[in-house]
């Protein structure tokens, strides 16, 4: 049995701020890296498939992340013709982080920990999109979440085109998601036809307009990007019926809509004007 142990301190977690999920369609999605903490602390070890017993368990954890974890780990086993086996501890010191990117960082960090540094980060995070898919996952806001911590910047990511890269400035300081709402399918009205087109280029304009904004990096950005969220927000109401005048909402995959606080890093326009 080999064995490597982990203690490993995450600082830029990335998490899809900006994006408004849409049905059939394909819409841009802004990822950010927060300055949120995350501690993974542990040991891998993988063994033959002839030995039977392999633990896999991680603290701190709730079922639907754990179980979308373990069935991961199951098929790089496969790929790596190994038994590949953990226990990890993840500690976000206190905050409470998007399974988005949780599941982005720690199949990442088991990865690594079983291949070195032999491969590009980028190459890496494609091999496990390959692996992503082969689990039925097909999710943009993952693969977005994926290169943006390869590359360790803010991105822009839409499907079937390049990545952007928006820098690396730190424009939210935490994210701390309070609790899940699940979503369900949106009316097909909405989809289809006019409106559905219409839905479409509403929510692709507003991001688009962050993206300048984050590009452009105005002296007032933090209030634009918040009136921006507001109305992204008006989206998220009529497509799937949430309400919620005090959280933001974060897109979350298996659980629905993380109803999140976000504190903006209120020294970035400080920061930028001493630069000036």
């Amino acid at each position: 049995m080999n064995t490597i142990r982990i203690s490993l301190k995450i600082d830029k977690i990335p998490v899809p701020v900006f994006g408004v999920p849409i049905p059939k369609r394909i819409n841009p999605i802004i990822i950010i890296l927060t300055g949120n903490k995350l501690w993974i602390r542990g040991e891998i070890y993988y063994r033959s498939f002839q030995e039977t017993f392999c633990k896999r368990s991680l603290e701190r954890s709730n079922r639907i992340l754990m179980r979308r974890i373990i069935d991961f780990v199951e098929r790089l086993s496969e790929e790596m013709d190994a038994k590949i086996c953990f226990k990890l501890d993840v500690d976000a010191e206190g905050y409470n982080l998007p399974d988005i990117s949780l599941y982005t960082i720690i199949t990442s960090v088991i990865s690594s920990s079983l291949v070195g540094d032999e491969i590009d980060p980028i190459d890496l995070q494609k091999s496990l999109i390959v692996i992503d898919r082969s689990l039925n996952i097909y999710s943009d806001y993952i693969e977005a979440s994926r290169f943006a911590f390869a590359m360790r910047r803010n991105i822009a990511f839409r499907r079937g085109e390049e990545t952007v890269d928006l820098g690396n400035d730190l424009l939210i300081n935490k994210v701390n998601v309070r609790r899940h709402v699940k979503i369900s399918g949106v009316e097909e009205d909405l989809l289809e036809g006019e409106i559905g087109d219409l839905l479409t280029k509403l929510v692709g304009y507003y991001i688009l307009k962050i993206i300048r904004l984050l590009r452009e990096k105005p002296d007032n950005l933090e209030n634009m990007i918040h009136h921006k969220i507001k109305i992204l927000k008006k989206f998220w109401e009529i497509l799937y019926n949430i309400h919620s005048r005090k959280y933001d909402y974060i897109y979350d995959e298996w659980r629905g809509v993380a109803l999140s606080e976000m504190i903006f890093n209120k020294d970035l326009n400080r920061e930028r004007q001493n630069v000036k």
